[in-house]
């Protein structure tokens, strides 16, 4: 316990802007602060960077550390340098404007995983052109067959005959406008061969 009041007088002291407190409190923190700057690179910056950061950050623990709510200073200062080496960190990356391979993307997959694939530019080219071209194609059709073709290809709500009860229309007026829908999207496809 009485190293406890030792060490809170030493803050005290220390807020109180005493200097050979603050320099007590620096050298007491010096070896945590060392070993953390170790763990982290951050570009641009030097490991004494980071240990001038660490010291500057054991400073701003001392003037915002409240003796009355806090029991244990050298605990909170911990916590204070690493909260800025990854703020630092998190500014840095923001900022960076080299990518790691290793960095993962929206979906969780890493970059370095989507740069060998089996397809090539050839072969995507030509899947963006076929996706144009059937847009185009299906551009012909009126608001009426796209939306027969939504209803029997694309929901599955149980093909023609459910469509005709649906919408009351003949069976055999379904079936027309099914094989008027595949004359149209032939017809545009050889178009735009």
């Amino acid at each position: 316990m009485e190293s406890k009041n030792v060490e809170n007088e030493l803050i005290k002291k220390a807020k109180e802007n005493d200097e050979k407190a603050k320099l007590l409190i620096i050298e007491k923190m010096t070896p945590y602060i060392r070993k953390v700057a170790k763990s982290y690179f951050i570009h641009c910056y030097t490991e004494e960077d980071l240990v001038q950061l660490g010291v500057v950050s054991v400073l701003k623990a001392i003037d915002s550390y409240d003796l009355k709510r806090y029991t244990n200073f050298f605990g909170y200062a911990a916590l204070a340098i690493k909260n800025n080496y990854g703020s630092l960190l998190r500014k840095e990356y923001k900022k960076s404007e080299e990518l790691s391979l290793n960095r993962t993307d929206e979906n969780g997959m890493e970059i370095i995983e989507t740069l060998f694939s089996d397809e090539t530019l050839e072969d995507e080219c030509i899947l963006k052109t076929q996706l144009i071209e059937l847009r185009e194609t299906l551009g012909l059709l009126t608001k009426e067959e796209k939306n027969f073709i939504i209803y029997i290809y694309m929901m599955k709500h149980g093909g023609i005959k459910a469509y005709s009860e649906k919408y009351g229309i003949k069976y055999s007026s379904c079936i027309s406008m099914r094989d008027r829908i595949i004359k149209k999207l032939k017809k545009g496809m050889k178009e735009l061969e």
